[in-house]
This record gives structure tokens, C-alpha cells and sequence, in this order.
């Protein structure tokens, strides 16, 4: 009668095990619990964003004359330099703050918004700023107009992020 009992409960417990594989498989665009989802042949591949290899801002002018440069290297890693003042620091930005500089310079406003131009009339005391993103160069001269937003948040963030 014992083993009668065991025989009964061996095979009710058979049929329940949790790690059995499904049978079939889930239809497309499901995924097994704790799984990672599957791209399907149909699905969007995401694009790779452009990364900056080089950022370098030159700021020049001013009443007192500053002549001052940082050179950012892909990753983050800058050298910032005041040739009035003879001074030279490095440091780091963090992987977050390079991420949003990168994509804020090879944005493809910056090539749209392109060069300032000759200063404003009336603008001897401002500065003059060059922006280097790899290959291309864009004047700014900070006389208050607003026709390079995307420019002036560049210089905003890296003036906000360094010693610049």
C-alpha cells in the first residue's frame, strides 16, 4: 500500500517542473520571462550616433585681453591653457557630460549655424570664440545676438563644465 502511495505521488509531480522548455515557440515580438526581447528581420536597427574625436574653444578679446583655450579628446580628457595668465590644468569630464558635449557638437546645426561673421558694430569689448569639432571650425564673437543657439549652448556647457 506504500508504495502504492509514493507511485501516485512520482507521477502527479512528473508534470511539474518549472524549468521545462514551452513546446512551442512564443509568437513573434513575445519573449520568455527573464529573457531579452529578439529583434525581429523587420524591426528598425538603431543608428550609431557621430562621436567627436576633438573639441577645442579658443576665447580671445575681452576688455582685458584673455587668450584661453581647452582641447577635449574623445572620452573627455581636456587641457585647458590661459596664455595671459600662463597657466595650464587638466582634468576630465564624466562619460555623461562628454556624451551630451559630443552629440551637441556633431550636431548638424552647428555646420548650419556656421561662422559669426565680423563682430557687431559697437562690440570691441566682447569675445571671440573659434570651436573646433574635428575638422570644423565656427567663429563666435559674443555681442549678444542670438544667431547661433546651438553654438552658444556648446560654449555655455563647456565654459559651465571646465575651467574655461
Amino acid at each position: 500500500m506504500r508504495w502504492m502511495a509514493g507511485l501516485v505521488l512520482v507521477v502527479a509531480l512528473a508534470g511539474c517542473t518549472a524549468s521545462d522548455p514551452p513546446s512551442t515557440p512564443p509568437p513573434t515580438g513575445f519573449t520568455q520571462p527573464g529573457t531579452a526581447p529578439a529583434m525581429t528581420s523587420g524591426a528598425a536597427q538603431p543608428t550609431a550616433r557621430p562621436v567627436a574625436r576633438r573639441i577645442t574653444l579658443r576665447r580671445q578679446g575681452g576688455l582685458a585681453g584673455v587668450d584661453q583655450r581647452i582641447v577635449i579628446e574623445s572620452g573627455g580628457q581636456w587641457t585647458y591653457t590661459d596664455g595671459r595668465a600662463n597657466r595650464r590644468e587638466t582634468g576630465r569630464l564624466t562619460q555623461g557630460q562628454w556624451t551630451l558635449l559630443s552629440e551637441l557638437a556633431t550636431n548638424p546645426a552647428v555646420r548650419a549655424e556656421g561662422t559669426g561673421g565680423t563682430p557687431p558694430a559697437g562690440c570691441a569689448d566682447g569675445f571671440n570664440y573659434v570651436l573646433t569639432v574635428d575638422e570644423l571650425s565656427v567663429d563666435r564673437y559674443d555681442c549678444g545676438q542670438d544667431d547661433q543657439p546651438t553654438v552658444v549652448e556648446i560654449i555655455t556647457f563647456i565654459t559651465d563644465s571646465t575651467p574655461m
